[in-house]
C-alpha cells in the first residue's frame, strides 16, 4: 500500500501501553458525603481467561467462585490453588437467531443458602428439547456437580421461534427466598424500537402484553419463591398476587416484580432484603407525541412487591399508547401509569385491570438531546451512547473481616452499576429510594463489557467480564477480582503524557511559548498543566509553524455542557483578528449543548455534521484526533469517528492551528479545557511504484481488461484502483493460496491504490468480492474470480519482447469488452 496513511494515535497509544483512558462518568460531586472520601487504590487481578460465553456466577464461603457458561458449561475456580475446573456440562437449548431465540442456553446459577451443609446448587437453563426453561437442583460433590441427581423445580414457558430477551439470573435474599429473573421474550425489531404492542393475529410473539403485560405468565418478570428440602417450592408472603386475593391461574402468585423487559442482572441487599436489577429498554431515539416516549434503560431498586409497568410505561412513568399496526396511527389513549394500565390485548390470559406502575430508580436514554425535559442531574453521569444496564450489588462493610483487601467503610450502602455496552462500573448513592448521585468506579481502569458481579466473601468484588464479541466464547473474557489497596495519591492531576515516536507536542504543558493570541480573553496554565480558557471571543494560535497535511491531536473537557470552543485548522496568520481563521480555516467544533449535528461537538463548523455523539460526561477529559489530508477532513472524538469533509479548494491546504476561548464572561477554570495538544505531520516519504498496467474495479465490479488475455512479466507492477463501493481484491496462485489481499475486508480504499508485483512465474488469479467472509479462495468454483493472468520470465533487457508487452497492456485497459463481476 502507498499514499498518506497514519497510524491512528489511540492505536499507537494502545500497543506502546500509555495510559490513555475515557471513562464514561463524571468525577464524583463534591456534596456527596462518602465520595469526598474516596481516593482509594484498587487491584484488578485477572483468575482466569478464556470461560466460554460467561454468564452469571457464585461463590462459596470458602473463595471459590462458580460460573456458567451459555453453551452449558459450569466452571469452578479454586481461588487457593489458582486452578478452574469444569463441574458439570448441561445439555441446554442454544438455537441462534432467525432459527431460533439466541439468549437461551444456561443462563442461571445460584448456591443454597445452606451449600457448606447441603451442597445444593440450583441451575436455570433452556431446556435442550421442550418449550420451556427450567429451574433445577443440583447435588455437588467437590468441584463436580452430580448431573444425576437433578431434582426438577419450577418450568417457565419459553417460545423459541423469535428473539430475544431471556433475563435468567437467580439470587437469594437473606431470607432464604430465591428471586428468578425472566425476559419477556418478545421480537423488539419490528414494532419501530417502540414498545411491541402488536395485537394482529399471528403477531404474539411482537406484544409483550402477552408475556410482560400479562399476570398469568411467569415470563417478564422477577419470581421469588421459596425453596424447600423435598425439591419443591413455596410463596412466601408478601409477592404481588396472593392467593387470597387472585386466582393463581390468572394471577401467578410466584410474581414478585411485573412488567419485565429484560432484567438481565439482579442482586439483593443482605441487609435491607432491597432488591436490585438493571432492565434493559428499547431503542428508540426520539420521542413520538403520537406514540410514545424514547428508550430508557433503566435500574430498580425495589423494597417491595411492584409491578415496574413494561410494555405500558417506562423511565419516570412515561406512558405508551396502543398502536394500530395495519394502518400506523393510535389504537386508543395512552395507558394509565399512576392508575395502573389496562390490558385488553388478546394475548392477554390474565388480570385486565393491573396495579399501579412503581417509576424506574435510574432512568437514562442512549443520549438526552432528544429528552423534553430537564434531566436528572444524577442521570448524566452515566454518559451516552448505547445502553447496557447489567445490575449490580450493593457493598456491606463487616469491621469483624480481617482482611486487608476488603473494601472500605466509606463504600458501605453503595449501589454498584454495571453499564455492559458503555464498559463502565458505577457507583450510586441512593438515599430513602432517591439516587443522590452516580460516580466512576476505578475510572482510569478498562472494563471490557462488564456481565455480572458479585462481592465474596473476603469483601473484595468479582467481576466477569463478557469480553469481545456477540454470543460467543471470546479470548479475552475473563474472571477478575478486584482488590482494594489503601488511600490511593489524593493529586488530582493526571500524569503526564508524553507524545509517541512520529508526533510533536505544540502544548509542553508549562508555558505558552510558540503560541499568540488574537482578540479577547486568553488563556492560562493551571497547576496540572491544563490550558484554561478565560474571556472571549478569541484564539490562541500555534505561531510558530504552519501544517500541510497532518494529525492534530488534543485533549478537552467541559465544565458546562453550555460551555463552548473549538479546534481550528489550516488558516492564515490572523494577526489580532480570531475572525480571521473562521472565515479562511476550518473549526471542529466543541459544544455539547447544540442539538444540530451542524453545529454540536466534532462537526466541521457549518460544512459537515457530526453524524454520532461521542462526548465523555461534563468534567471527563476527551480526545479529538484529527486528520488532516489533501482537501479531506477526518474528525475521531473518544474512538469514534464522527465526521467527514471534503473541501471545495475554496480554502487554503496549508496553514496554523488555534484553539478558540469563547465564553466572554468566563474565568479559568469555569470553562473548557486543553492538554496534550500533538500534532503529526503527514509525509509522502514513500511513493508508489511504477505500475505497469492499471486495473480499476468499478461499480459492480467492472474490470477493464479481457480475463482471458492477460500477461505480465516477472518484476512487472499491476496496480488496483477502486472506482467506487466496497469491493477488495485478492490475488492467489494457481492452488488458490492467497498471495495478496487489498484491504481492509470490505473498506473503501479508493483512495489508496494497491499494488501486486510479481516475484515469480506461473498462473495467478485475481478475485474481485465484497464478500469478506470469505476466507478459502477456490479458483475453480469461488464465482468472485473475474480473470486470470500468467507471469512470464522476465526478458533480457534488449529484447523487444519487453516493449511489445508493455503496448499490450495499455490495449487491454482501454478495452471495451470489460468482465462484471458481483
Amino acid at each position: 500500500m502507498s499514499g498518506r496513511r497514519s497510524l491512528s494515535l489511540l492505536s499507537m497509544m494502545a500497543v506502546l501501553g500509555l495510559g490513555l483512558t475515557a471513562s464514561p462518568a463524571n468525577a464524583e460531586p463534591a456534596d456527596t458525603p462518602n465520595a469526598e472520601e474516596r481516593t482509594d487504590a484498587f487491584d484488578k487481578v485477572l483468575l482466569e481467561e478464556e470461560i466460554g460465553e460467561p454468564m452469571t456466577m457464585d461463590i462459596a464461603s470458602d473463595g471459590r467462585v462458580f460460573m456458567t457458561a451459555r453453551e452449558g458449561t459450569v466452571r469452578v475456580h479454586d481461588q487457593e490453588t489458582g486452578e478452574t475446573t469444569v463441574a458439570a456440562e448441561i445439555d441446554t437449548y442454544t438455537e441462534p437467531y432467525p432459527d431460533g431465540n439466541n439468549e437461551g442456553g444456561l443462563l442461571g446459577i445460584a448456591l443454597d443458602p445452606d451449600f457448606d451443609d447441603n451442597a445444593w446448587i440450583y441451575l436455570y437453563y433452556a431446556h435442550p428439547e421442550e418449550s420451556h426453561v427450567q429451574l433445577s437442583r443440583f447435588d455437588v460433590d467437590g468441584d463436580e456437580i452430580d448431573l444425576g441427581s437433578e431434582v426438577p423445580m419450577l418450568e417457565v414457558e419459553s417460545q423459541r421461534q423469535d428473539c430475544c430477551h431471556m433475563a435468567g439470573d437467580l439470587e437469594f435474599d437473606p431470607d432464604g427466598n430465591l428471586y428468578i429473573a425472566t425476559g419477556d421474550e418478545t421480537n423488539p425489531f419490528e414494532t419501530d424500537l417502540y414498545a411491541p404492542l402488536d395485537e394482529r393475529p399471528g403477531r404474539e410473539n411482537f406484544d409483550a402484553q402477552g408475556t410482560a403485560g400479562d399476570s398469568s405468565d411467569l415470563r417478564g418478570k422477577i419470581l421469588r419463591i421459596t425453596p424447600e428440602d423435598d425439591g419443591g417450592y413455596s410463596v412466601p408472603d408478601g409477592n404481588l398476587f396472593p392467593t387470597a386475593d387472585h386466582d393463581a391461574d390468572v394471577a401467578r402468585p410466584e410474581i414478585y416484580v411485573m412488567g419485565a423487559r429484560n432484567p438481565f442482572r439482579m442482586s439483593v441487599d443482605e441487609e435491607t432484603g432491597y432488591l436490585y436489577y438493571g432492565m434493559y429498554g428499547p431503542g428508540a431515539a426520539t420521542w413520538d407525541d403520537e406514540r410514545g416516549p424514547m428508550g430508557f434503560d433503566q435500574f430498580h431498586e425495589v423494597r417491595e412487591a411492584s409491578h415496574m409497568g413494561w410494555p405500558f410505561c417506562i423511565g419516570d412513568n412515561y406512558p405508551f399508547r396502543p398502536w394500530d399496526y395495519e394502518n400506523n396511527e393510535p389504537a386508543g389513549e395512552f395507558f394509565d401509569c399512576e392508575g395502573g394500565p389496562v390490558n385488553d390485548s388478546p394475548n392477554n390470559s390474565g388480570l385486565e385491570q393491573l396495579p399501579p406502575v412503581e417509576p424506574a430508580t435510574i432512568y437514562y436514554p442512549i443520549n438526552w438531546d432528544n429528552y423534553p425535559y430537564d434531566p436528572p442531574e444524577p442521570f448524566l453521569s452515566l454518559g451516552s451512547g448505547a445502553g447496557g444496564p447489567n445490575g449490580g450489588p450493593v457493598y456491606r462493610y463487616d469491621p469483624d473481616l480481617d482482611v486487608d483487601t476488603k473494601f472500605p467503610e466509606h463504600y458501605d450502602g453503595s449501589w454498584f452499576l454495571l453499564e455492559w455496552h458503555r464498559d463502565a462500573i458505577l457507583t450510586a448513592e441512593v438515599d430513602d429510594g432517591t439516587v443522590t448521585s452516580i460516580s466512576d468506579f476505578m475510572g482510569d481502569e478498562y472494563w471490557n463489557h462488564p456481565h455480572d458481579a458479585e462481592f465474596g466473601p473476603d469483601g473484595s468484588l468479582y467481576v466477569l467480564e463478557y469480553g469481545s464479541g456477540w454470543f460467543g466464547d471470546a479470548d479475552d473474557n475473563g474472571l477478575y477480582r478486584i482488590d482494594y489497596l489503601g488511600d490511593a495519591d489524593p493529586d488530582p492531576c493526571p500524569p503526564t503524557e508524553e507524545p509517541p515516536p512520529g508526533w510533536e507536542a505544540l502544548f509542553d504543558g508549562e508555558t505558552t511559548d510558540g503560541w499568540a493570541q488574537a482578540g479577547p480573553g486568553g488563556f492560562e496554565v493551571d497547576e496540572c498543566g491544563n490550558l484554561q480558557a478565560h474571556g472571549g471571543m478569541g484564539l490562541l494560535w500555534y505561531e510558530d509553524a504552519t501544517y500541510e497535511d497532518f494529525v492534530l491531536r488534543a485533549d478537552w473537557r467541559t465544565q458546562d455542557i453550555t460551555d463552548n470552543s473549538g479546534v481550528f485548522l489550516r488558516f492564515p496568520d490572523p494577526g489580532d483578528d480570531p475572525w480571521g481563521p473562521v472565515d479562511e480555516g476550518y473549526e471542529i467544533q466543541i459544544y455539547d449543548a447544540e442539538e444540530d449535528p451542524l453545529y454540536t461537538t466534532g462537526s466541521v463548523y457549518t460544512f459537515s455534521p457530526a453524524v454520532e455523539r461521542a462526548s465523555n460526561p461534563v468534567g471527563e477529559w476527551n480526545t479529538f484526533e484529527i486528520e488532516v489530508s489533501g482537501q479531506e477532513y477526518t474528525v475521531t472524538l473518544n474512538g469514534v469517528e464522527v465526521a467527514n469533509y471534503t473541501g471545495d479548494g475554496s480554502r487554503g491546504l496549508e496553514g496554523h492551528v488555534g484553539l478558540q476561548n469563547h465564553d466572554a464572561n468566563s474565568e479559568p477554570g469555569e470553562g473548557v479545557e486543553f492538554r496534550n495538544v500533538w500534532i503529526q505531520e503527514l509525509d509522502d516519504d514513500d511513493p508508489p511504484p511504477d505500475a505497469d498496467i492499471t486495473v480499476t474495479v468499478g461499480p459492480g465490479g467492472s474490470w477493464t481488461y479481457d480475463p482471458e488475455n492477460f500477461e505480465i512479466y516477472e518484476g512487472q507492477t499491476i496496480e488496483y484502483v477502486l472506482d467506487s463501493g466496497f469491493h477488495n481484491v485478492v490475488t492467489t496462485d494457481s492452488e488458490g493460496n492467497e498471495i495478496a489481499t487489498s484491504g481492509p475486508p470490505s473498506s473503501d480504499w479508493q483512495d489508496d491504490p494497491y499494488y501486486f508485483t510479481a516475484e515469480e512465474t506461473g498462473t495467478f488469479y485475481i478475485y474481485c468480492t465484497p464478500h469478506a467472509g470469505v476466507t478459502d479462495p477456490d479458483p475453480e468454483n469461488w464465482t468472485g474470480m473475474v480473470a486470470k493472468f500468467e507471469v512470464l520470465p522476465a526478458p533480457d533487457e534488449d529484447s523487444e519482447d519487453g516493449d511489445d508487452q508493455g503496448e499490450d497492456n495499455d490495449d487491454q485497459g482501454d478495452d471495451d469488452n470489460s468482465n462484471d463481476s458481483d
